[in-house]
């Protein structure tokens, strides 16, 4: 993994995400746009479960961060000490972390993900399929795939078509989320996204 900087997120930069009092249905409704958010990451930049493990411990972050990933993939705690599989979780200060955890991913993929748009934007200029070029073929299929695995019994989103669109937005939203104050726009993003 590459950094564009030497130095991780500032613990000033977790305080400037608002505390807000969300109740359980605002909370789950925030995980499952974060896990989108993150299967984007992983379809572009083959962002895996140990790559943000990893980023987390380096923002210092780990513990809130691996607990959030035990939670929504719960087969993981099997494969973990028990002293991490077991600790308690707490649900907004894990999402939290990992908004901080996926804006500091984000940058550090800024490259790919600013070429991936700028293909996007052309493609779309042409009137062009996404699908005309490798890397957006590959984004595409790679999301549709993980998505269906993951989300294969769950009522979310059912067609290829809506799920292109879905992730071509996400790619969009992820070139915003790379930049300076991204941590600040994917809080927003996600506390909009779930109304009282």
């Amino acid at each position: 993994m590459r950094s564009t900087s030497n130095s991780p997120l500032l613990p000033h930069h977790w305080e400037e995400l608002t505390h807000t009092k969300l109740d359980p249905t605002q909370l789950d409704k925030i995980k499952v746009q974060l896990d989108l958010v993150l299967l984007a990451l992983e379809a572009l930049a083959r962002v895996d479960t140990n790559v943000i493990i990893q980023a987390a411990a380096h923002l210092n972050l780990e513990p809130q961060v691996l607990a959030y990933i035990t939670s929504r993939q719960p087969q993981l705690s099997d494969s973990l000490p028990e002293s991490e599989a077991s600790q308690p979780q707490r649900d907004e200060e894990a999402v939290r972390s990992l908004v901080l955890t996926i804006c500091y991913l984000s940058r550090q993929h800024q490259e790919l993900i600013r070429r991936a748009v700028t293909l996007l934007e052309q493609l779309v200029v042409d009137r062009r399929s996404p699908h005309d070029i490798a890397l957006l073929g590959d984004y595409l299929d790679t999301f549709n795939q993980l998505y269906q695995e993951r989300w294969l019994d769950e009522d979310k989103i059912a067609t290829s078509d809506l799920l292109n669109s879905v992730a071509l937005k996400l790619l969009v939203e992820l070139l915003f989320y790379s930049g300076p104050g991204g941590h600040h726009r994917l809080w927003s993003r996600l506390l909009k996204g779930a109304p009282e």
